[in-house]
């Protein structure tokens, strides 16, 4: 009798089912990714104030019409849930003489860790107005971003969570569909497109230090 042969085989199923884990990492790998405009500002002091350059919408998107109405969404992490009912933002579109507008946060995730009380925070603004945003129809109906996205415009938003954190905060800002959700674009993670490449550079930004406080005591 031949007691070679089951050894062999075994070696055999064993090479065939570490081809088969490396196939199986390999499409894991490629899986789809989301891909959407969006900066992340870190910050440890109470609050910061963030220049938010909306670049124009013909390099960076190809349908707009399809994405409106939009909205920019700010969720900031980690903040200590004794804060949450007094943070608040603000937003001011540069140059178009419309005042800031001043908004509260929604909490999101909640979570407790060495004793203490943590949630995420939540806000969305206003739409941007139409093409059309000067016309005193459009501004009647509802509050409104005065920024042509054809053309790109520069906000200064500023973000205050009352409490300074030596852990850190982040502040990550991103365009919000009608719905609220994210604005994002699915890509193969083997072979980003142009298209997800020129999305995700749509909004950028550089940031200051937060000046006026804008908590509610």
């Amino acid at each position: 009798m031949n007691h070679d042969e089951p050894q062999t085989l075994s070696k055999i199923n064993i090479i065939l089912l570490f081809i088969s884990a490396l196939a199986s990492m390999a499409t894991l790998a490629a899986e789809d990714s989301d891909y959407g405009p969006e900066t992340i500002t870190p910050f440890e002091s109470r609050g910061l104030t963030l220049n938010l350059k909306v670049n124009p919408a013909a390099d960076h998107v190809e349908d707009l019409e399809s994405l409106l109405p939009l909205s920019i969404k700010f969720t900031v992490e980690n903040v200590l849930r004794s804060s949450t009912s007094r943070a608040r933002w603000s937003l001011a579109v540069k140059g178009s003489g419309q005042e800031p507008i001043i908004g509260e946060f929604k909490p999101k995730e909640r979570w407790s860790d060495a004793g203490r009380d943590f949630n995420n925070l939540i806000a969305v603004t206003p739409p941007f107005c139409n093409t059309d945003a000067t016309s005193a129809e459009t501004n009647s109906e509802s509050e409104c971003l005065p920024c042509d996205l054809e053309e790109g415009c520069d906000l200064e938003v500023s973000i205050d969570v009352c409490e300074g954190l030596s852990d850190g905060y982040y502040l990550i800002t991103h365009f919000a569909l009608e719905d609220q959700s994210s604005l994002r674009k699915i890509c193969k993670n083997e072979n980003v497109s142009e298209v997800c490449k020129r999305l995700e550079t749509w909004l950028s930004s550089t940031d200051t230090t937060l000046e006026a406080e804008l908590c509610i005591d």
